[in-house]
Formats: C-alpha cells, structure tokens, sequence
C-alpha cells in the first residue's frame, strides 16, 4: 500500500490551500491508495475524513502534526491529544500509551 503519511489540507491547517477532495484526486491521480492528514495541532478533519473515505472507497487517515515545547513531532493512531504546548516526551509518552506511532521532526538550529 503506498500512502502519503503528511499532508495539510486546508479547513485546518493555514498552510495549505487545497481541500480534502482535491489531496484525494491528485493522490489517486499518482497512483497512491491512500492518505494521511496530519494538520497542525488538530486532528478536526477525522470525522469527515471518515465519512468521506467510507462514500468515496479510498483510504483516508488522519494524524498530527503536534507542536511541542522542543518541536514538531507527527503522531499516527491516537484519537486525542495534549490541548497545548508540552514538553515533547510528554507528548512521545502518550502516544506510546495510545499504542500510536510518531516520528520527530529534525530542528535546525538558526544560521
């Protein structure tokens, strides 16, 4: 299965400019079988992004792009997250909890 594991769309995230029914036909335009949302902070598209998968017959997840105290950390198969900014292993401690996968963002120090 090939998918596209960060993706903004845009009723979230303020740095994209197209909606989930665009990502879904450009993604099926280069051959992916599916997609995953990870906004910033929000994981607000799940419900429609459920619903939408469901009627249309194509594989839509939805993650987080959670920013953390020390950075951005992108977080898989959580139904919740932290209302505000935490210390990033509080964050890695309750997506472990959740049984969710994450991955941490390098951060380059200013030049």
């Amino acid at each position: 299965m090939l998918v596209d594991m960060h993706l903004h769309e845009c009723t979230y995230s303020s740095d994209s400019k197209i909606n989930l029914e665009e990502i879904v036909a450009i993604a099926r335009g280069r051959g992916l079988d599916a997609v995953c949302i990870t906004d910033h902070d929000s994981m607000g598209l799940r419900e429609y992004a459920a619903e939408y998968s469901d009627r249309i017959g194509f594989s839509i997840f939805v993650g987080i792009e959670f920013f953390s105290l020390q950075g951005d950390i992108t977080a898989w198969g959580i139904e919740d997250y932290p209302g505000c900014r935490v210390d990033a292993q509080e964050f890695i401690n309750h997506v472990n909890e959740a049984r969710g996968v994450l991955c941490l963002l390098p951060s380059f120090p200013e030049q």
